[in-house]
């Protein structure tokens, strides 16, 4: 029986991140690999939230993992940092036997069952090692070829097999990576709410460098640099004094999704995105 698995979609700014939840889905689709929302999910507490409210952070996401359980699936993450606070939280209570035995008991209150057998997986493991990039090749449809992507991994990701996993994901559809110095760099999103001048013009430098690396797009499995770099870039034109960037944005999920066919903008949330796409 293949696995099943329930894809974490409570993270920072859901509500801007609609393309990709959908274009995640889309490509799940695509593989026939069984994938539905977690339910009634809670927040993975973003970047510092481990830092802020231990506790809090990881009853969240031990809440979570519970709610996996009762589903009798695996948690796929589609972006980097609630894979990393979900990850992480579980470390915290396999390392800690007194913690665990009291978040659990909060979670029996709640009629939830927490299990030490939750797994977690983030979509580029089961892209890769699961679908596999040999399968990616043999079904392309749609080349990258002629396309170069400036890959954006944020300051926060500390997944080095992650990171390279993608890369060869997005290398199997035939797109160039630059990896310009600026990649490993905040994305400043978690600065907005202390001081959102300083945020996007911090953002806007990074950008910069990537519009002038020579790429056709940015590319990331970072949440926060889609926020950034697309939903916040006519801001942030004003901020850095540069009119008409116009650099657009691609998950790599829609990369791989349209590289084996897709051709529904709106199945992949294409038409979500503020800065146009239409060079795809």
């Amino acid at each position: 029986m293949s696995k099943k698995y329930s894809i974490f979609q409570n993270i920072c700014k859901r509500h801007l991140q609609n393309s990709l939840f959908l274009s995640s889905g889309e490509l799940l689709r695509i593989l026939k690999i069984d994938a539905t929302p977690l339910e009634q999910a809670s927040g993975d507490g973003g970047v510092y939230a481990n830092l802020i409210h231990e506790k809090e952070f990881i009853f969240s996401n031990a809440r979570n993992m519970a709610l996996a359980c009762e589903q009798k699936s695996a948690i796929l993450c589609i972006e980097d940092i609630s894979y990393h606070n979900l990850k992480l939280a579980k470390k915290m209570l396999d390392s800690n036997p007194k913690l665990k035995t009291e978040i659990s008991s909060k979670l029996l209150e709640l009629g939830l069952h927490f299990s030490d057998d939750v797994e977690i997986f983030h979509i580029v493991e089961i892209l890769h090692d699961v679908i596999g990039v040999e399968y990616i090749k043999s079904n392309l449809v749609h080349r990258f070829d002629d396309f170069r992507g400036a890959i954006f991994f944020g300051g926060f990701s500390k997944y080095k097999n992650i990171k390279e996993k993608s890369v060869n994901l997005l290398e199997s559809t035939g797109l160039k990576i630059i990896k310009n110095k600026k990649r490993f760099s905040s994305s400043y999103f978690e600065q907005l709410q202390i001081s959102k001048e300083f945020a996007l013009k911090a953002a806007g430098t990074n950008l910069l460098e990537l519009v002038d690396s020579g790429a056709d797009f940015i590319t990331s499995l970072d949440s926060s640099a889609f926020v950034m770099f697309d939903q916040y870039q006519k801001e942030i034109e004003k901020h850095v004094g540069r009119e008409d960037i116009d650099m657009p944005f691609l998950h790599i999920s829609q990369i791989l999704s349209l590289s084996l066919g897709a051709k529904n903008r709106e199945l992949l949330g294409l038409n979500l995105h503020k800065i146009e796409t239409g060079i795809i």
